[in-house]
């Protein structure tokens, strides 16, 4: 058997796993293996051939550090909010372009729902001089309502993600709004990341807008 097949498979899941490995090799095999270690016994001891114990523990690899994502739940957040509905001109005339500023629109709102934006809120007066956002559409077609944001941060596998958005479509009404969101951890001091988006209009229980934006190389 190989050093490195110790740890690997039905071996390891049957003899090692469920205690302490403690391994003790002779010269050359310890000096191929390329473990940090030690002598083990006692040294000059005469009819004994020196052997090696590798430290720390080559299984710690094996046992991650958990942690526990509990949700953030922010509820009854007073904000204005634009029609989230598609107007029925983008659909009639096939205008993709008006559907790209449609969406672009309620994508940037979604982002800044998310990062609780003051720029959103209902309360909002900041000089036009300092932010020139205003949340999209007419006058009449803002309104203003109550949002629930619930977040999560952490290492997030996409199936959990996935059933995630299924218990959701499947616990609202389906006349109801919702929007999801999965962001990726930046991985330079820019910030830059990944993120997707998928959003369902109010009233369109069968039809969905996605965002697939991919992190720039």
């Amino acid at each position: 058997m190989k050093l490195g097949q110790v740890l690997e498979g039905d071996f390891f899941t049957e003899y090692i796993k469920i205690g302490v490995l403690t391994m003790y090799l002779d010269k050359e095999t310890y000096e191929r293996a390329g473990l940090a270690g030690k002598p083990h016994g006692v040294k000059g001891k005469r009819g004994l051939k020196p052997r090696w114990t590798p430290v720390p523990d080559p299984l710690s690899q094996h046992y991650p550090v958990k942690y526990t994502s509990y949700p953030r739940i922010s509820g009854d957040i007073p904000k204005k909010i634009p029609s989230l509905k598609p107007p029925a001109t983008i659909l009639t005339n096939q205008s993709r372009l008006d559907l790209d500023e449609f969406a672009t629109d309620i994508y940037e709102w979604l982002s800044l729902v998310r990062l609780d934006s003051p720029r959103i809120n209902v309360d909002d007066k900041i000089d036009s001089y300092l932010s020139s956002y205003a949340v999209p559409g007419y006058p009449d077609d803002v309104s203003e309502g109550k949002l629930c944001r619930v977040s999560w941060q952490g290492f997030i596998p996409p199936r959990w993600t996935r059933q995630t958005l299924a218990d959701v479509i499947l616990a609202l009404p389906s006349k109801s709004w919702f929007s999801l969101s999965t962001t990726t951890f930046a991985r330079d001091i820019v910030g830059d990341s990944a993120d997707c988006t998928i959003f369902r209009p109010p009233n369109a229980s069968g039809e969905y807008l996605l965002w697939d934006i991919k992190k720039h190389n």
